[in-house]
């Protein structure tokens, strides 16, 4: 079994309402950042939902290992994703999770061994 690693976002001092177009039609609100890198050995997830999320936007930057394959994969169900299961993440996708469960029971690893960055965005205020 992976290493688990515990992460805690801490919200921004004031929320910031995210400018036009079609997430102010969604009326978000950005509630929190999370940057930090990826690796196989360590799962990640979160130790806190900041701010009343009840959405998150990530994305993950390739390390150099792609070659058209996944190089991250996740669950939304509690379970822990592996290098072999989840849903796969490939270099350029972003992908929103949304349903504060869901975002509760998010958690993501690397797929292929490589160090990849991650960037998370969590939003409240998502209009069903």
């Amino acid at each position: 079994m992976a290493n688990i690693q515990l992460v805690t976002v801490e919200p921004p001092e004031l929320p910031s309402e995210t400018p036009g177009g079609f997430l102010q039609s969604l009326q978000k609100i950005s509630v929190g950042d999370f940057f930090g890198t990826l690796d196989a050995d360590t799962a990640m997830f979160f130790t806190n939902v900041p701010g009343g999320a009840r959405s998150l936007v990530f994305n993950v930057e390739d390390a150099g290992n792609a070659n058209g394959k996944p190089i991250a994969r996740f669950r939304t169900t509690g379970l822990w994703p592996d290098q072999a299961d989840g849903h796969p993440v490939y270099d350029g996708a972003t992908i929103e999770v949304t349903g504060y469960e869901d975002v509760k029971n998010f958690r993501i690893i690397s797929a292929d061994g490589g160090q990849h960055k991650i960037s998370i965005t969590f939003y409240a205020g998502v209009n069903p």
